[in-house]
């Protein structure tokens, strides 16, 4: 279950199977909230484990070891098979095979988390005029449309959204030599497929907690007086932690990423 359940949620749910005869419970208990949103001197939300780390510790605390190997990056595996169908696919549409492919996921699930599309699009047109790379668009049913709308302001590029399940989305992203995306489940896929990640994230959550997991990635935010809100949809009409992240301030640390030597023991954080 997600660390953030409720302390009396957790309660009911193990009181629940054990009334139901079962004799071995593993996992079911409760964070406390300085656990799990953690302040530093200043009163802002402070960097925090992250939900993988929270939900294996919770394991431990019922004698299921785990090792660092546990979360090993690539963190998932394919097969030679799963490989060849993905390399045919993107064979038969990529234009530029010999330049870098790079995956952008411009949709998310959550509204406090979107960042324009049209920010997205010009990222993509420099990528593609100062990196001689080519872009894929990822995601699901629901970016389709995006991938479309990105494609056509492009001229060129290849739209893979809605087009695969989950593990044939991880590996193509797990062939794609960067990835851009922001707080979603496409941003964690592309990151245990081992594919580096230059996330664009809010400040709803505390830092840490829902980062690409591993090293390597750089994650991009914008600091604001209501940090930590959790909220699912901004009440605020600016929405600033996601629309102060400017389309340059994001462009200069995506040129910085695409330079940079690989770092293996940290995911460099960036406030803008």
């Amino acid at each position: 279950m997600i660390s953030e359940r409720p302390r009396k949620a957790v309660l009911r749910d193990r009181f629940f199977f054990r009334s139901c005869g079962i004799p071995k419970l593993f996992g079911f208990h409760p964070f406390s909230d300085e656990e799990l949103y953690p302040v530093d001197v200043d009163g802002r939300p402070a960097m925090t484990e992250h939900e993988a780390v929270r939900k294996l510790r919770r394991l431990a605390d019922d004698g299921i070891e785990f090792l660092p190997n546990d979360l090993r990056i690539p963190l998932l595996d394919f097969s030679q098979s799963e490989l060849e169908q993905i390399g045919r696919w993107l064979e038969s549409r990529r234009q530029n095979p010999t330049g870098p492919l790079i995956a952008i996921a411009p949709g998310c699930k959550t509204p406090t988390n979107e960042w324009p599309l049209e920010n997205f699009i010009q990222l993509g047109s420099r990528m593609m005029a100062e990196e001689n790379c080519e872009i894929i668009v990822v995601g699901g049913n629901a970016e389709r449309e995006m991938g479309d709308r990105m494609i056509a302001a492009w001229g060129c590029g290849i739209n893979s959204a809605g087009e695969f399940s989950v593990r044939e989305s991880g590996a193509l992203l797990s062939k794609c030599d960067y990835y851009l995306g922001l707080d979603t489940g496409t941003t964690h896929l592309a990151a245990v497929a081992g594919t580096r990640c230059f996330a664009i994230y809010g400040e709803r959550n505390n830092q840490g907690h829902w980062f690409p997991l591993g090293a390597g990635h750089t994650v991009l935010f914008h600091a604001v007086k209501c940090a930590g809100c959790r909220l699912q949809d901004c009440p605020l009409p600016d929405h600033p932690c996601m629309t102060e992240i400017s389309l340059e301030s994001a462009w200069l640390n995506l040129k910085a990423f695409l330079g940079q030597d690989y770092d293996d023991s940290r995911t460099q954080v960036v406030s803008v």
